[in-house]
């Protein structure tokens, strides 16, 4: 649900924002309407901070595995057992 909101916000800028604007980096040179400039530039920034943060969030999960293993901690499991629920009756 909150993805198609999201969705027709984003087809509504896009409309609302036809204007041709040229944009020019490093060889490519060209026009294109603003909204599509501004929203292909969104995506880049995306996928340059997830190639930034990746590979640091891989390595703090793996030093957190690496040190729970070391110390022979078991991990929490992901359900909570029959004892940890609250009881339904009134």
């Amino acid at each position: 649900m909150a993805g198609a909101v999201v969705l027709v916000l984003l087809l509504v800028f896009i409309l609302q924002n036809t204007r041709s604007v040229k944009i020019s980096y490093v060889t490519f040179a060209g026009s294109m309407p603003l909204g599509i400039a501004l929203l292909l530039a969104a995506i880049a920034g995306l996928f340059l901070a997830g190639g930034i943060a990746s590979p640091r969030i891989w390595q703090l999960r793996h030093r957190l595995a690496m040190k729970t293993k070391s110390s022979g901690q078991v991990a929490a499991p992901d359900t909570p057992t029959p004892g940890d629920r609250m009881s339904t009756r009134h």
